[in-house]
């Protein structure tokens, strides 16, 4: 599980490029993200880690889980992390590990990775932010 994850910085970037009004969590997975990392075989903070400069900019190691469900509207999704972003600690830089930027799609994972690796991973990470 990739330890990375991006920032209020990148989630404004994408937002700035892609239509997600409207759109569910999981349709901009399908429509935006998939199209940019199956033939790569990576998740797109992987693609964005090889960005010149962009390490600690626009993605770092992850600070926040983010639990939300797939149906939920992207565009309420990406207003809460932003919020969150803003209300952080003076100096403190949050990089958010959102599944469908940090995750593999081609992945399928057992019940032991869920239970081991998955969960370690979560509490490595440190803070859970649960978007309703």
């Amino acid at each position: 599980m990739s330890e990375l994850g991006v920032s209020a910085e990148y989630l404004r970037l994408f937002a700035g490029q892609h239509n997600v009004k409207g759109l569910t969590t999981h349709e901009v997975k399908d429509k935006f993200v998939t199209p940019k990392t199956k033939a790569l075989r990576c998740n797109l903070v992987q693609q964005i880690q090889g960005w010149p400069g962009m390490e600690g900019v626009l993605v770092g190691k992850a600070n926040v889980f983010v639990s939300h469900a797939w149906t939920c509207d992207f565009a309420d999704v990406l207003d809460v992390l932003l919020e969150h972003d803003r209300q952080r600690e003076y100096g403190k830089k949050i990089f958010f590990w959102l599944d469908i930027f940090c995750s593999v799609d081609a992945c399928v994972h057992t019940s032991n990775w869920l239970n081991t690796t998955f969960r370690d991973s979560i509490v490595n990470i440190g803070e859970v932010l649960v978007v309703l």
